[in-house]
């Protein structure tokens, strides 16, 4: 979780997408290890706090949207719901489904 603090865009976007994978991998196990510590700092990445980057926000959102919607019928895992609506309540995301634009896959190429 600690590399979603660096300085560098590149980073960030490959944390995510580890996050992502491992979510979309290890789906029986690893959702259920997701705290509220790290959902706030992928929240944090998703509002533009501290100059991320564009490309770490657009990915950082996406995230939690597609969690939200995933994991909206599961009581058992409130923290991504819970999170994609409170951002939906506050407009800092669009409700799904009503996106006004798709946001890349940013992830960046290996130098």
């Amino acid at each position: 979780m600690w590399r979603l603090k660096e300085p560098k865009e590149d980073v960030i976007l490959l944390s995510l997408s580890l996050i992502d994978l491992c979510m979309k991998n290890c789906e029986s196990t690893f959702p259920s290890c997701v705290n509220k510590v790290l959902m706030d700092e992928i929240v944090y990445i998703a509002v533009g706090g501290a100059g991320k980057g564009k490309l770490a926000e657009q990915l950082a959102q996406k995230l939690i949207t597609e969690w939200g919607v995933k994991y909206e019928m599961k009581f058992k895992l409130p923290i991504f719901h819970d999170t994609y609506d409170n951002l939906v309540s506050k407009g800092m995301l669009s409700p799904r489904g009503k996106s006004s634009s798709s946001a890349p896959n940013p992830i960046p190429p290996h130098r």
